[in-house]
């Protein structure tokens, strides 16, 4: 019939135009799906940045309300530990009544931040070893890496294996920030182990920066 190929053209079309109505609806599927998964992970990125940023004005605040430490004995100590490490940096210590572990901020101006319940227990050797510890970790810069830590794991915070692996780095970095101030020989050993079981008699809390 001459009808023939007429229909078979206009069903090759039909078939045709159906096949790539049905690729661009698949298409569209995934590009949705895509964006779902962007803007879910646009949601956790800003929530763990939101709480960073409070976190670190949270210790702004601690440094701003802390006093600077005028003692010359325990600045001695200071300047000791800071020429040992080789540091040119001028490094502050400051000291409050709050209910935390000593802890170190700043990579251009460090300062060192140790709770007045640890100057008022009058130890030498408490001093040595926190001090010490403290001084290492500025010798290395970490508030920088630390920052740096950070905010792999915030992009990368759905992933079970960064936040196992950034727990495992903060051990790592104490662990090492200790063999460091011990390596100097300004304090022993049994020194420095006393020194934290006093600091956890104390009932100091962990804080969550350099510490």
């Amino acid at each position: 019939s001459n009808f023939e190929p007429v229909i078979e053209s206009a069903v090759q079309k039909n078939v045709s135009g159906y096949s790539i109505h049905h690729g661009d609806l698949t298409l569209s599927l995934i590009d949705q799906g895509y964006i779902i998964v962007f803007i879910l992970w646009l949601i956790g990125f800003f929530f763990f940045l939101f709480c960073y940023i409070k976190k670190m004005m949270q210790f702004r605040q601690y440094i701003t309300n802390s006093q600077s430490v005028i003692d010359p004995e325990i600045l001695a100590i200071v300047e000791n530990w800071r020429k040992s490490f080789g540091i040119n940096r001028k490094v502050k210590l400051l000291t409050a009544d709050y209910i935390m572990s000593p802890f170190t901020k700043g990579i251009l101006k460090p300062v060192i931040f140790i709770p007045d319940k640890l100057l008022k227990a009058d130890d030498v050797n408490l001093l040595n070893s926190v001090i010490g510890h403290e001084m290492a970790h500025i010798s290395r810069f970490d508030d920088f890496w630390l920052k740096l830590q950070q905010l792999c794991q915030m992009i990368y915070f759905f992933h079970p294996v960064v936040w196992y692996t950034n727990k495992k780095i903060s051990l790592y970095r104490e662990s090492l920030c200790d063999n460091l101030a011990l390596a100097k020989g300004i304090i022993s050993n049994q020194t420095y182990g006393q020194s934290i079981m006093t600091i956890l008699k104390l009932n100091l809390m962990r804080t969550e920066t350099v510490s």
